[in-house]
């Protein structure tokens, strides 16, 4: 595939994917309203199995099954670990600090990632896209204040226990995704013969890390929280809609990740906080739009930098 052609298809994917996470998220949002996080965290995992197991059973059944070397699976099995873990720190986050600074310090995966990027990864940006990262992140953490005015910028750098659990949680999320491209990398590399070998790899990291971080949520439920599967059975079509949402995200995620810089796709996933930002004035009816305007399209500069350093 030509370059502008692999460059057009993660692009689309990287964007598919940031509006797909509105609707994960609110998704995630409805069913926080009646049961825990940590159950709502399991869910979104334990539900996308039956989704991402059916496209798995397909491809196999059209490809055969594929070559998973141990090294596959090392690097499966640490981003399941960090993105568990990520997951469980943002939580901690949450109700430890205001939601605001959690958020906005989570958030911070979008300037962590090039650095990580750089020094371990040998995944050099360009002028451009160094500069579209960064608008990105400064119009993230500008959009998450102004969309709460009670917040202030120096109360968001407080490095409490809270604020350290929501670092903690961007970094999980940085390395999950890293680590998760790495093991597509092996895939392909163990499977030159298959056709579409990026796709097949994106499936195959993404069934097998979503039933390892199942069952890493299951035995901690289990040892923490164990009434708490009775909610299951009331909550089950909320738990299959947000299982839905997060495969199809998921899978726009990973495939994107394969095919750029990482730090190209977090950038132009931010398309997330806009959408999230105009699907809260237009169809929820929350106020404060208006505010937000110099830092949404703070992101989307940041978004057209980073095309103009592809495309260009």
């Amino acid at each position: 595939m030509r370059a502008d052609s692999v460059a057009a298809v993660w692009i689309a994917l990287a964007l598919l994917a940031g509006l797909l996470q509105v609707a994960r998220n609110a998704a995630s949002r409805a069913l926080g309203r009646d049961v825990p996080h940590l159950l709502n965290t399991w869910a979104r995992f334990t539900f996308n199995l039956p989704f991402t197991g059916v496209l798995l059973l397909v491809v196999t059944g059209t490809h055969g099954w594929p070559i998973l070397s141990p090294t596959f699976w090392a690097w499966t099995a640490a981003c399941a670990f960090c993105q568990s873990a990520a997951n469980l720190c943002l939580v901690a986050a949450f109700a430890a600090i205001p939601f605001a600074r959690a958020v906005v310090l989570h958030k911070t995966e979008v300037a962590l990632a090039p650095f990580v990027g750089v020094i371990l990864f040998a995944e050099l940006p360009t002028l451009c896209g160094w500069l579209g990262v960064l608008l990105c992140a400064l119009g993230t953490m500008a959009l998450n204040v102004a969309g709460r005015p009670e917040a202030r910028w120096r109360d968001l750098w407080r490095f409490d226990r809270g604020s350290l659990c929501a670092l903690g949680s961007a970094v999980g999320v940085v390395f999950a995704s890293f680590f998760l491209k790495q093991g597509c990398a092996v895939f392909e590399q163990d499977n030159p013969a298959l056709p579409d070998r990026t796709f097949l790899a994106a499936v195959h990291a993404l069934v097998h890390a979503a039933w390892l971080q199942s069952v890493v949520l299951t035995f901690l439920l289990w040892r923490w929280r164990r009434a708490d599967f009775a909610l299951v059975r009331s909550h089950w079509r909320g738990m299959l809609r947000l299982g839905l949402a997060a495969a199809v995200c998921s899978l726009c995620w990973f495939q994107a990740y394969a095919l750029a810089l990482v730090a190209y796709v977090k950038a132009l996933g931010q398309i997330e906080i806009v959408a999230a930002a105009l699907w809260s004035r237009w169809v929820i009816g929350e106020r404060g739009l208006r505010a937000q305007l110099p830092a949404i399209a703070l992101v989307v500069l940041g978004i057209l930098v980073v095309l103009l350093g592809q495309f260009g």
